[in-house]
């Protein structure tokens, strides 16, 4: 087992297959193919599945993938010391909620590709239960989702705060009452984010203080599919109003305004504790927070 193998093997993982890969790593396939063949014998065990679709981790691949990963990050963080402070170079692995990529996120990575035009970026868009099983596991250094998360295993600071609105299909009969009360919207049929998430929780201990209960038909962990199912007549959500502010513009939804329902949700970057960041993470993380202050 040497470097050179192992970061093949971290690329091939991170790429999802050995073409891509070689693309990366300026080497053929069959140079690729070659490395993975002689970490598998060093190791002992399988560790990529070959599909058509490209590779996947076998368990003691999995293994190794945690174990290498941090290893050779280390060794990326070792060389930019030695050599200085200039532009970074390499690959910085994030993560993020659909909103905070969309309506966030731009400005701040492209003003981080400004500055290190040779830094790959690669973007994970999940649920923020998504954002931390990726962090716990090391496939991303740094994420930015919705706030508050477990403050014993994570850092965080809150960066941006987005008003939760509730709102369905324009056509809806609450949607052309003045004031509407919670328990008018309770009984109503109910599209909301998975159990897991923060906003549902939000959402819910907002009615649940009230006493009262909502009957959540769908759960789905997709802004974008709850909008559309929302513009379809099946059913009320709450979302950030930034995702849904053009729509309500247009007519192609309707804010149901629901007395007493202020609920301002919060996204920030997020770390795991006791794991050091790369310089590409720190950067980022430097150029969120900047980008925060101003604002």
């Amino acid at each position: 087992m040497n470097l050179t193998e192992l970061e093949t093997f971290v690329r091939a993982v991170q790429e999802g297959s050995l073409s891509a890969a070689a693309r990366k790593l300026h080497v053929s396939q069959p140079a690729v193919s070659t490395r993975l063949r002689k970490l598998e014998q060093s190791v002992g065990e399988p560790l990529l599945l070959r599909t058509g679709r490209g590779v996947t981790l076998t368990p003691a691949g999995s293994h190794l993938y945690s174990r290498a990963l941090p290893m050779l990050e280390e060794l990326l963080r070792l060389g930019q010391e030695v050599t200085g402070d200039g532009p970074l170079r390499g690959r910085l692995q994030l993560a993020a909620t659909d909103i905070v990529a969309v309506h966030h996120l731009p400005p701040v990575l492209r003003k981080l590709r400004r500055r290190h035009p040779r830094l790959e970026l690669a973007v994970f868009v999940e649920g923020t239960s998504g954002l931390l099983d990726l962090l716990e596991t090391g496939a991303t250094e740094i994420a930015v989702g919705t706030l508050p998360v477990d403050p014993a295993r994570f850092e965080a600071r809150a960066l941006f705060h987005d008003p939760l609105v509730v709102v369905g299909p324009p056509k809806h009969p609450l949607a052309r009452v003045r004031k509407v009360s919670p328990e008018d919207v309770a009984g109503e049929t109910w599209i909301l984010h998975k159990s897991t998430s923060v906003t549902r929780r939000l959402v819910e201990g907002f009615f649940g203080a009230l006493g009262l209960s909502l009957r959540v038909e769908m759960e789905i962990s997709s802004p974008e599919a709850i909008r559309e199912l929302v513009r379809s007549g099946l059913g009320l959500s709450v979302l950030p109003e930034a995702a849904v502010r053009r729509d309500i513009g247009s007519g192609r939804l309707a804010r149901i305004p629901v007395q007493g329902f202020v609920i301002d949700r919060s996204s920030g970057w997020i770390v795991r504790r006791a794991r050091p960041l790369s310089s590409a993470a720190t950067a980022l993380r430097d150029l969120l927070d900047e980008d925060s202050e101003r604002h």
